[in-house]
């Protein structure tokens, strides 16, 4: 598929095919050749899973700015991102695991976020928080004294 894709795209610049391609798959109403027998992980936007089930649901990055997506503060977007949220989590027939990341690298920028408020939508007796210590740092590797 996504060669097919490619393809369609091989008289544009670079970064326009890139972008086009990106477009044309984010608005791409499900995953292509899902086969809901085989024993296999699916990776599916909050977007194309609309209409789809799975014993087993992860919900990654669910941290403020990115569920909901921030780029503007307009109520009728954050409804929309709620929605979704909501078609996301019921997705799930027997487990929903929600993953909420406190610090992340996006862009190289590395990044603390507090997990998204719609968490805090979501009936507590129906959550279990569990709080993943950081791994243990490595120690640094000898740098070089400095002559100054």
């Amino acid at each position: 598929m996504l060669e097919a894709m490619a393809l369609s795209y091989r008289h544009e610049t670079p970064r326009t095919a890139v972008l086009a391609m990106i477009d044309e798959l984010s608005l791409s109403s499900g995953p292509d050749g899902y086969d809901a027998q085989a024993d296999k992980v699916t990776l599916v936007t909050m977007h194309g899973a609309k209409g789809l089930e799975f014993r087993v649901v992860f919900i990654t990055g669910c941290s403020e700015g990115l569920v909901p997506y921030l780029k503007t503060q307009e109520i009728p977007e954050v409804e929309e991102e709620r929605r979704l949220f909501y078609v996301a989590m019921t997705r799930a027939k027997e487990e929903l695991l929600i993953l909420c990341p406190r610090r992340y690298a996006l862009y190289g920028q590395r990044l603390e976020r507090e997990t998204s408020p719609f968490l805090s939508e979501i009936p507590k007796d129906l959550v279990c928080f569990t709080t993943i210590p950081d791994p243990p740092r490595k120690p640094a590797k000898g740098k070089q004294q400095s002559l100054f």
